[in-house]
């Protein structure tokens, strides 16, 4: 179902049902579209930065000898710049990502059933979203590779995703015994 055609499916629904919980059979498809949605809107933002990485390297490194101690060491610095540079471009698309899938998600209420399970998901995913600009701030002061490596793994963004994660996968049980079949695409444990 496209982006399109899911918003008017979800504000017929909320018409209809004045936002009241919705059936299992409405809900678990409408998460399952906005899951791959989004899954495929951060694929194609890592594509993006991926390939800029890239061509800014080569470009970086076509100015320098890299043979010569000194010019290599300027390459470095000047790649670990670069990378800072597009890693926070692409946590900031990342950002923007998760406020549209968050704000989408919040449109969307779940059957009692999985109203707890959807709670926790909605949570975890706020929190990452909360966690991304101090991590944003904390990879622009970082002045090597080590330091913006540290940057991202001691984020409160990685335990945030593990706990949606673990949400998401409570979601996917719920789905199936309500006899959805659905992929909600959840991260592995």
């Amino acid at each position: 179902m496209s982006g399109f055609r899911r918003i008017v499916a979800v504000m017929l629904v909320l018409t209809a049902c004045g936002r009241s919980a919705m059936a299992s059979e409405e809900y678990f498809p409408l998460i399952e579209a906005a899951r791959a949605d989004f899954a495929q809107a951060n694929a194609d933002v890592d594509d993006r930065y991926t390939a800029q990485l890239a061509a800014t390297f080569d470009e970086i490194q076509g100015r320098y000898d890299l043979t010569d101690s000194d010019q290599a060491e300027q390459f470095a610095l000047e790649s670990i710049d670069a990378g800072v540079e597009v890693t926070v471009a692409l946590l900031t698309a990342r950002t923007e990502g998760l406020e549209r899938y968050l704000a989408e998600l919040g449109e969307l209420r779940p059957p009692e059933v999985a109203a707890d399970a959807r709670a926790a998901w909605v949570a975890a995913l706020g929190e990452a979203r909360d966690g991304l600009a101090p991590t944003i701030d904390a990879i622009r002061g970082v002045d090597g590779v080590g330091a913006l490596a540290r940057a991202i793994q001691e984020s409160a963004v990685g335990q945030a995703l593990v706990r949606a994660g673990e949400a998401c996968r409570a979601l996917q049980v719920i789905a199936a015994a309500e006899g959805q079949i659905v992929d909600l695409r959840c991260p592995d444990a």
